[in-house]
């Protein structure tokens, strides 16, 4: 798990899951065993949030891991109707256009 601190004056920030590139947060973070085989067998999720601010990181970087353990929890789910239904689900959101 990788943790960066951040100091701004007498504030210290400590922000989960993100590294650094050419200045630009990456949210980093490894994908469990069990659901790894929904992700193509990759064993990282690595993902830009798109920013250079280490605020605004740590806020994407909190909405990025509460939306990958609903994912992970769901995909634990033994119920397959349950998984079908996320599925067409993330379909439909991924066509509708973000802003």
């Amino acid at each position: 798990m990788s943790k960066n601190w951040f100091r701004f004056g007498c504030i210290r920030m400590t922000i989960q899951h993100v590294q650094w590139r050419n200045g630009t947060a990456f949210y980093r973070r490894r994908i469990p065993a069990d659901v790894q085989s929904y992700y193509g067998g990759k064993s990282y999720c690595i993902e830009s949030l798109k920013t250079k601010d280490p605020a605004e990181a740590a806020r994407k970087a909190q909405q990025t891991t509460i939306r990958l353990n609903s994912e992970w929890s769901l995909l634990r789910s033994s119920d397959p109707d349950e998984i079908a239904l996320r599925e067409q689900g993330m379909a439909i959101l991924r066509k509708t256009p973000c802003f």
